[in-house]
């Protein structure tokens, strides 16, 4: 039998471990910490998931072009599925320090010249592709920081603007509001421009007892996931608030599934697409 001492010490914990994670916000000691063990695990499994990405991200990424901001970059694996050529300048926006030496190489390494910039570094041109010119500057722009609110966004990244494509990959699971961020993605974004988007979500409890007990699971373990996971959420339901809003002339998007695939299936289902700002 388990005792009620034992039971209760869980509860206990549960409730701690909930309360601490509603602290996890961009910018504080507790998030720092948790951005700092994710980069350890992200060293270990990057690659892991670059490779069942793989296809993927060469479907998706194949037509990104012009000005581009991508939002939590990691160690920078998207840039090896870009055609560079059609890319005028290209902005990182990352977080966490842990990531950059390895980013700036990755960018270094496809022809770009890099600078790391802050809030209130000056505009840098953009190459123009349509040029004859091959000696052109193809600048890489890596910032430390958040997407934050619409009234929160930092300079450089407004001033760097509008953007033709913004890139999340496995990122709007863990800032602190999805909704705000999706209305910053809007506004950083030129008429016709293009969110490109890999995210994973909550499991749909309504296709079958196994996925109502995966998405139970999620909601369980995801307040210490989080805590040292870089405040991911495996609970979110990440694509329905992306799609929910109207400012989207259109959307398509396809929902990842392996034959036997407990993670894409279960624990962490994946959509991936794009979606396009309204012209008008």
């Amino acid at each position: 039998m388990v005792s009620n001492k034992l039971i209760a010490s869980v509860l206990g914990l549960v409730i701690v471990i909930n309360y601490i994670t509603t602290k996890n916000k961009s910018n504080t000691i507790l998030r720092k910490f948790s951005d700092f063990t994710f980069s350890f695990a992200w060293r270990i499994s990057s690659s892991k998931i670059d490779q069942r990405l793989k296809i993927v991200k060469e479907r998706l990424f194949g037509d990104v072009n012009g000005n581009v901001l991508e939002i939590g970059p990691g160690y920078g694996s998207t840039l090896k599925f870009l055609d560079i050529s059609k890319i005028s300048k290209y902005t990182c926006l990352e977080p966490s320090a842990h990531f950059h030496d390895k980013l700036k190489k990755e960018g270094l390494e496809r022809g770009f010249t890099v600078e790391s910039i802050d809030k209130n570094s000056p505009k840098f041109p953009e190459v123009n592709n349509s040029a004859s010119k091959t000696d052109s500057v193809r600048h890489m722009l890596v910032l430390c920081g958040f997407l934050s609110s619409q009234t929160e966004i930092q300079k450089s990244i407004v001033d760097n603007g509008p953007y033709d494509a913004i890139i999340s990959t496995l990122v709007l699971c863990s800032v602190d509001d999805v909704e705000e961020s999706i209305k910053t993605v809007l506004k950083l974004l030129k008429p016709g421009g293009k969110l490109y988007f890999i995210e994973h979500v909550s499991t749909d409890k309504r296709e079958s007892f196994v996925h109502k007990f995966f998405h139970y699971f999620q909601e369980f373990i995801t307040p210490a996931w989080g805590l040292f996971g870089g405040n991911c959420h495996l609970n979110r339901e990440t694509f329905e608030i992306i799609k929910s809003f109207p400012e989207w002339e259109s959307i398509t998007a396809t929902k990842i599934s392996e034959e036997g695939g407990l993670v894409s299936n279960y624990l962490a289902p994946i959509y991936y697409g794009c979606c396009s700002k309204r012209k008008d």
